[in-house]
C-alpha cells in the first residue's frame, strides 16, 4: 500500500499540467501581493511624521493578505478558479487508467480498494495544494515587505474583518493563526472537491463535460448565495457558495463552520458513492 501511496503521489506531483496549474495560481498570488506593498510603502511617510496620522495598526501583511484583502481582482480571480484549477491536473487520471487499460494491470497486482485508496489521497493532496501554495507565498511575499502587526478592530472598516465575521476574535488577537484556520479550510475543500471529481469520473466519462459541469455547478452554488441575499433584501445569512466559503473575506453573507462541514460531507459522498458502486458491480 505505502508503495503504491509513493507512486500515486509521484505521478500527481510529477507531471507538467500540475505545474501549469500551480504556475497560473502563483501568479495571481504573487500579483494580488503587490497593492498591499504599494500601500505600505504609501503609508510609511505618514507613519514616520510627528503630524500626521499613520494608521500603522492595519498597515499589517494580515490585512493584506489574499483571503482576506478584496481590492485588487487578482484576488478575486484566483478563488472563483482555484476549484477549476485544484481538478484539473489529476481528477481524471483514474478515467484515463480505466480507459486505457493501465487499471487492469493494477488490478492484477493489488486490490481494488487500495488502488482506489491511493488514489483518492494522492488528488486529495495535490488539489489542495493548489490553494494552499499560492496562498502562502501571499503572505510570505507580503511579511517580507509589510511589518506583522496585529490589525485592530478599531480600523475594522479598513480590513473588512467584522465582529460577525467567522473567528473575527482571533483575527484581532493571533492573526497568523487565522491565516492557518482559513488555509486548513481551503486546502481540506479544494482536496475534497479533487476527489468528488475523481469519483464522478466513474459516472461522467468526457472529461471536458465533467470538469467543467463540476466548476459550474460551484459556481452555481455562489450565483444562487448572492441571488437569496437580494431577494432577503440584504437580511443577513449564512454563506453557502462554495467558492466564497475557501477564502476569509466575506461579502454579504457570513460564514458558517456548519455550512462548510455540510460541504465536507456531500463532497465526500460524491466521492465515495460512485467508487463503492463499482466495486459492488465488479462483485456481481
Amino acid at each position: 500500500m505505502i508503495r503504491l501511496l509513493k507512486m500515486e503521489l509521484s505521478r500527481a506531483f510529477r507531471n507538467r499540467l500540475y505545474y501549469a496549474v500551480l504556475a497560473v495560481g502563483i501568479v495571481l498570488a504573487l500579483l494580488s501581493a503587490i497593492p498591499g506593498i504599494q500601500t505600505h510603502f504609501d503609508m510609511i511617510p505618514k507613519q514616520l511624521s510627528p503630524t500626521s496620522w499613520g494608521p500603522t495598526n492595519w498597515d499589517s501583511c494580515y490585512a493584506f493578505w489574499m483571503s482576506v484583502h478584496n481590492v485588487v481582482p487578482f484576488e478575486g480571480l484566483f478563488y472563483q478558479l482555484v476549484l477549476l484549477l485544484a481538478a484539473i491536473p489529476y481528477a481524471c487520471s483514474m478515467r484515463q487508467e480505466l480507459e486505457f487499460g493501465y487499471a487492469n494491470q493494477v488490478f492484477s497486482r493489488v486490490s481494488r480498494v487500495k488502488y482506489f485508496v491511493a488514489k483518492y489521497i494522492a488528488a486529495f493532496i495535490s488539489g489542495g495544494l493548489v490553494a494552499l501554495i499560492p496562498s502562502t507565498i501571499n503572505l510570505i511575499v507580503l511579511a517580507c515587505f509589510v511589518p506583522t502587526y496585529t490589525p485592530s478592530i478599531e480600523n475594522v472598516i479598513y480590513t473588512g474583518v467584522y465582529t460577525s465575521a467567522l473567528w473575527s476574535e482571533i483575527f484581532y488577537t493571533n492573526p497568523l493563526l487565522y491565516c492557518v484556520l482559513y488555509s486548513a479550510i481551503a486546502f481540506c475543500m479544494c482536496g475534497l472537491w479533487a476527489v468528488a471529481v475523481l469519483g464522478l469520473s466513474f459516472l461522467i466519462r468526457n472529461r471536458v463535460a465533467l470538469i467543467s459541469g463540476t466548476y459550474l455547478a460551484a459556481i452555481l452554488s455562489d450565483f444562487i448565495s448572492d441571488r437569496l441575499y437580494l431577494i432577503a433584501s440584504g437580511v443577513a445569512h449564512p454563506e453557502f457558495g462554495l467558492p466564497q466559503l475557501i477564502r476569509a473575506f466575506e461579502r454579504d453573507a457570513t460564514h458558517s463552520l456548519t455550512i462548510v462541514g455540510i460541504w465536507m460531507l456531500l463532497l465526500l459522498i460524491l466521492s465515495l458513492v460512485p467508487s463503492l458502486l463499482k466495486l459492488k458491480r465488479d462483485v456481481l
